[in-house]
């Protein structure tokens, strides 16, 4: 557990790529349900103004953006074969920003008063998750850091719209 752990913090660091991660489904699978779970969790103690229904129904819909636009573009660009270690990367790093995430969520909730500064820390994880998608769709897909940033910018956007269209509907 500690290697893999280690692993996906040097993801997080931009030092390992999706091709260094083990080819496992079962390991796929306990960090999409873990991801998830953080994910409910994160955005339940942050109080968006959903019920529990509509955060689950929320964090569903963006896991599935998640895996339609990451896998799609793979199975598009005709890298079906990694797949899986890309995902595990990805998903795997983004459950360690998750956690930091989840940390300064619980800051707000307890301390209310370092809104101003807990919202710069915010913004700061926003940018280094970006990176880090951008790192993973440049190893993953073979192509240059400009283009990774260019869909990276992509899935950015799209997710944003995404993310607004279901708050307003759900809430």
């Amino acid at each position: 557990m500690r290697t893999l752990l280690r692993l996906f913090w040097e993801v997080c660091l931009l030092r390992k790529r999706p091709q260094d991660m083990p080819w496992s489904r079962e390991l796929l699978l306990l960090l999409v349900l873990a991801g998830t779970a953080l994910d409910v969790l994160r955005l339940w103690l942050a109080d968006m103004g959903l019920d529990f229904g509509a955060v689950v129904l929320f964090t569903l819909l963006a896991l599935v953006f998640n895996l339609a636009f990451i896998g799609g573009l793979l199975w598009l660009l005709g890298y079906r074969a990694r797949i899986v270690q890309t995902l595990i990367a990805w998903f795997g790093a983004m459950l360690l920003i998750g956690l930091l995430d989840l940390a300064l969520v619980l800051l707000l909730v307890w301390l209310p008063e370092l809104k101003i500064g807990l919202t710069m820390l915010f913004q700061l994880l926003v940018i280094w998750s970006l990176l880090v998608t951008m790192h993973v769709l440049r190893h993953a897909l073979s192509i240059n850091p400009v283009l990774a940033g260019v869909l990276t910018l992509g899935y950015f956007l799209l997710s944003v719209l995404l993310y607004n269209g279901l708050v307003k509907s759900l809430g």
